[in-house]
């Protein structure tokens, strides 16, 4: 939120490596939620919208939501989306994004930690 994308990648990556460990699944969506924050940042919108897809799908399925900084991170950067990509685009993405595995969505979060 201060904007230090690099310190906050790093911190994502090592909270992300962490709630894996111990698979912890909401903290695994909740780190993704910040990874796509980030995406959004560094105008890779196309990955923050697939990640975001994959969060909701996530949290649907495991009957959880998303509370405090999380939530509004989510929401805020679902909006910045919304300005940034046509409907189209963002729909496309999102649905795409559902479809992610885990794995799947794991991986394209940590290519943004892989870009320091």
């Amino acid at each position: 939120m201060q904007g230090d994308f690099e310190q906050a990648r790093k911190y994502y990556y090592e909270s992300l490596e962490i709630r894996l460990e111990i698979e912890d699944r909401l903290g695994i969506v909740s780190c993704i939620v910040g990874f796509a924050e980030i995406a959004n940042f560094e105008n890779l919108n196309n990955l923050a919208t697939y990640l975001l897809g994959f969060v909701e799908s996530t949290l649907q399925s495991i009957d959880c939501v998303l509370d405090g900084i999380e939530l509004k991170q989510y929401k805020q950067t679902i909006t910045r989306l919304h300005e940034q990509l046509s409907d189209e685009e963002f729909n496309k993405y999102w649905e795409e994004g559902k479809k992610l595995t885990l794995d799947e969505a794991v991986e394209l979060a940590l290519k943004l930690e892989k870009n320091d």
